[in-house]
């Protein structure tokens, strides 16, 4: 099934735990088994402006914010039992003479943009993995809050053309508790595996 930006049941995910190092990938040591299998039923988000889509299981939320981030709605989509188990797709306008992904810089000029600069009061990071796909750059990190709760993040960055000539910087994040991670890195990689720009 389709989705577009109409209104779905809410869930209440803070700005913090949505987007604290996205702007806009499992976890060996805690693997107790094979995760479980990627749900057979997908729905695809597509936005209509834009073209860039991505799949996700049918049985989660769906959810469009107005982040103070961004000044358009950003769909958001969650695991119905565990809302902190999550993705969300920000596109943001950019100039027309970026025309590839490599006017950002390389891999790790773009990574440092989703960390959290060192020093930052109560968080430090981790990167567990960065990769240039040739379309996408993406990457998996860990952000670990001084509280003791700490979230494993993937992120792709990709660009777009939209239909009326506007240029696009995308970026899909999926993210679970690191406590939850190995449970939810099968749908969280199916999730960004699907992105299409």
């Amino acid at each position: 099934s389709a989705t577009s930006l109409s209104p779905r049941p809410s869930f209440d995910i803070s700005r913090r735990s949505s987007v604290l190092g996205a702007a806009a990938v499992g976890s060996a040591s805690a693997l107790r088994g094979l995760p479980p299998a990627v749900a057979d039923s997908t729905t695809v988000f597509k936005d209509d402006f834009t073209g860039v889509q991505f799949a996700y299981p049918s049985d989660w939320l769906f959810e469009s914010k107005t982040l103070d981030f961004s000044r358009t709605p950003v769909p958001i989509v969650a695991n119905k039992d565990k809302v902190s188990t999550n993705a969300f797709l920000s596109t943001t306008s950019i100039r027309g003479d970026f025309g590839s992904l490599g006017s950002f810089g390389n891999p790790a000029d773009v990574l440092v943009t989703l960390l959290p600069p060192p020093g930052t009061p109560g968080v430090t990071s981790e990167v567990v993995g960065s990769k240039s796909t040739g379309s996408t750059y993406e990457f998996d990190y860990i952000l670990r809050f001084e509280n003791g709760v700490n979230r494993h993040l993937r992120t792709a960055v990709g660009l777009t053309h939209a239909s009326n000539g506007s240029d696009f910087l995308v970026t899909l994040t999926a993210q679970a508790l690191e406590s939850d991670y190995s449970a939810s890195s099968a749908q969280i990689d199916a999730i960004l595996k699907s992105l299409k720009l």
